[in-house]
């Protein structure tokens, strides 16, 4: 359905990048939760995505804003494409997670720091994103039918439910207070979807159906196995 590659070098500020580049054999439609891409959040239609990562002490040495030095960093990829942002390293601490039953296939790739950045969206809102470290969860969910826009938005609040529940069911809690997180701050998603009119499209992929049962166990599963490879080196 896809293949992963990476781009992992030093920038002109000798610190590390690492771009995880998802690349489809056709065209798939997009949607994009990032603030930070191309694309405005918009679908869009393409056959390549990006989850770039770079050393959090390179943001935090920018001279300019937040906002500016996010998007030269995106420029330097020269690609026109889904692009989502995170501090955590792209190529040590991604985990595949896929299922496929009934001849749905549904694969999630995950980058996922938690540490750093957990905020509960209730209690935690008035954190300053230009104070802290970046903790980021970033995903990149691939289903082999086609989706309706309808359907990838649904799906979109599928993975955020499911990446809370997966907070709660552990008991991580927020970096800024007592309560246990529902995600970071700066968490991003990015999902693709069959453009292919001959396989079996879908308007609904709320909780009753056996996609977003799919999507959970591997959102769920990606998110934990990244967290863990982080938490066994010490590294956000």
């Amino acid at each position: 359905m896809f293949n992963i590659s990476f781009n992992t070098y030093s920038g002109e500020d000798s610190y590390w990048r690492s771009s995880l580049v998802v690349e489809f054999a056709c065209s798939v439609k997009f949607l994009c939760s990032g603030d930070q891409i191309y694309l405005n959040n918009q679908y869009s239609i393409g056959s390549k995505c990006i989850n770039h990562s770079c050393d959090s002490v390179a943001i935090q040495e920018a001279d300019e804003g937040l906002d500016s030095w996010l998007c030269a960093e995106l420029k330097t990829l020269d690609e026109k494409c889904p692009t989502i942002l995170t501090a955590v390293h792209a190529q040590k601490y991604h985990c595949v997670s896929e299922l496929e039953r009934e001849g749905i296939k549904v694969s999630a790739i995950t980058t996922a720091g938690i540490k750093t950045n957990a905020v509960n969206v209730h209690h935690d809102r008035k954190q300053n994103i230009e104070t802290v470290k970046m903790g980021t969860i970033n995903i990149i969910l691939c289903t082999n039918i086609n989706l309706t826009e309808t359907a990838m938005a649904q799906t979109l609040g599928i993975i955020y439910e499911s990446k809370a529940a997966l907070f709660y069911d552990k008991g991580w809690k927020s970096t800024y207070s007592d309560h246990i997180a529902t995600g970071t701050g700066t968490d991003s998603v990015v999902i693709a979807s069959s453009i292919d009119t001959d396989v079996a499209q879908t308007n609904y992929t709320g909780s009753h159906s056996v996609f977003a049962g799919m999507v959970s166990e591997v959102v769920r599963s990606s998110i934990e196995c990244s967290a863990n490879k982080i938490e066994l080196k010490h590294d956000d």
